[in-house]
């Protein structure tokens, strides 16, 4: 696709005075919206954001087929950063009318507490390896502390400059990598390496996200993306894989085995989770799907009890059925069960335990 210098080089000029000027003067220019109105895109993407976790851990179980792996690969290229991304977005920013709370940031160090001692039973109760630590953990939980940190840290800079705090948030991220004993104690690698996607969130308002990314121009480089990243994904996975290490936010750079690895193999993900969340953004559909809306509307839920379901699923041997018994059809079976449990965990009575646990620690 060619065009002549001049309007293709204006048209650059333009898209980057706009995202640049979005995160500029993004604290200024937030306005209200009406609570009548709401913006599907958001259920929608947060729906999807949800299956494509969901589906992550499940492919991540199989890694000696390389469909799982190029599958893996993909979705963790844009999955975590963009879910983190949108719920910034979606976070008003704290202020004077909005007055910061212990109450939700403790609200999920609660739930990640539970997470982790549902998962160390399952595994008790099924013979498994298992091991408890208060301030360590690989796993899932990790999501809910960070979550935690990251509302805590947003109100911590409230008064700081973004134009320092954002850049200053992706050099700590780029240079943490190089401390080894950054990892999983505390969470403090995935807490770093996410929260300028967190922070990049919450400075922008939603409008003028969806602004820049409903441009025809942006929804046609959008397929273009995606349709690279599957390429790429399944073509190269062989070479490309060892990568995935940099995608989690867990490992230090020299737990990954990547030559060389360092902060210009961090940024260039960065890079590529940011250009994929866009694509994403832009072909979402901004209409109402019920069943959609309900998943999106319900993600808190269905991400604290699908990784228990699939520990279940593995060490009762049901996951390794599926394959035995429907062999050479067994992916997309497994893959569609990762979607149908989506769906099922969006129902009102797996929200119902967590609700009762907000409602009591908000009424203490």
């Amino acid at each position: 696709m060619e065009e002549e210098g001049g309007e293709a080089g204006g048209r650059h000029h333009c898209i980057l005075g706009d995202v640049l000027g979005t995160f500029l003067f993004a604290r200024q220019m937030r306005s209200v919206v009406s609570t009548k109105e709401r913006i599907y895109i958001w259920d929608n993407l947060k729906c999807f954001l949800m299956i494509s976790v969901v589906l992550g851990h499940f492919v991540n179980q199989y890694p000696d087929s390389m469909i799982m792996r190029s599958l893996s690969i993909f979705i963790y290229s844009y999955h975590m950063p963009l879910f983190i991304f949108v719920a910034g977005l979606l976070q008003k920013q704290w202020g004077e009318d909005r007055p910061f709370s212990w109450r939700k940031p403790i609200y999920f160090i609660i739930l990640g507490y539970l997470l982790k001692i549902a998962i160390y039973l399952i595994k008790i109760g099924f013979g498994q390896p298992a091991s408890f630590s208060l301030f360590y953990d690989t796993g899932i939980p990790w999501y809910m502390f960070a979550m935690a940190a990251y509302m805590t840290i947003a109100y911590a800079v409230r008064r700081i400059d973004a134009r320092i705090c954002l850049p200053l948030s992706v050099l700590i991220a780029l240079l943490a990598g190089y401390v080894n004993w950054i990892g999983s104690y505390f969470w403090l690698s995935r807490i770093l390496v996410f929260f300028p996607f967190y922070y990049g969130g919450y400075l922008l308002e939603s409008s003028q996200v969806l602004k820049f990314t409903a441009r025809k121009e942006i929804r046609i480089l959008s397929v273009a993306v995606i349709l690279v990243g599957l390429f790429v994904s399944f073509v190269y996975i062989q070479d490309i894989f060892s990568y995935i290490r940099i995608f989690t936010g867990r490992n230090p750079y020299a737990f990954i085995r990547v030559p060389n690895c360092g902060m210009m193999h961090r940024l260039a993900c960065y890079m590529i989770s940011v250009v994929m969340g866009v694509a994403w953004i832009s072909l979402m559909p901004d209409k109402k799907i019920p069943l959609i809306e309900q998943g999106g509307a319900h993600t808190l839920q269905i991400y604290f009890w699908h990784r228990l379901i699939l520990y279940v699923w593995m060490y009762s041997g049901f996951c390794d059925a599926i394959r035995n018994v429907c062999k050479e059809f067994w992916i997309p079976v497994y893959a569609g069960l990762a979607v149908v449990l989506t769906f099922l965990l969006s129902a009102s009575c797996f929200g119902w335990p967590l609700q009762k646990i907000k409602e009591l620690l908000y009424r203490w």
